[in-house]
């Protein structure tokens, strides 16, 4: 969406917050796809540092084409630590397989390989 969004406030000054989100929400596809925008006012602190730990314990899976770029942060499956008061209901476990990307058409295949091709990337074996 964020080509559509980007399209949608071209040309328009950016005054305030209230211009901003409006503008935001009134982004639309021409399939019908439509965005909620809402300011969130929480204060959010800068210079927290992460260390190298924390970082790697993110479940990141990168995409195929170029994966440093597009990549899926994950939620961190559900453990004791996620159980809280008194349930008797099983804890879900965290399926990866369930958030692999949909397939693609030929059609679409045969064009992102030409790109990759073009681009000087080699294709993907799946194709």
């Amino acid at each position: 969406m964020f080509c559509h969004i980007t399209m949608n406030w071209r040309g328009r000054p950016l005054t305030s917050h209230d211009v901003i989100v409006n503008s935001i929400a009134a982004t639309t596809t021409h399939t019908g796809l439509t965005v909620h925008a809402e300011l969130d006012p929480g204060a959010y602190p800068t210079g927290v540092k992460v260390s190298d730990a924390e970082l790697n314990a993110v479940p990141v899976t990168g995409h195929a084409f170029y994966g440093e770029w597009n990549y899926t942060v994950h939620p961190h499956p559900a453990g004791p630590a996620a159980l809280t008061g008194s349930t008797s209901e099983p804890t879900a476990v965290f399926d990866r397989g369930a958030l692999s990307p949909p397939l693609s058409s030929s059609r679409s295949c045969k064009r992102a390989a030409g790109l990759r091709v073009r681009h000087g990337c080699s294709p993907l074996s799946n194709e």
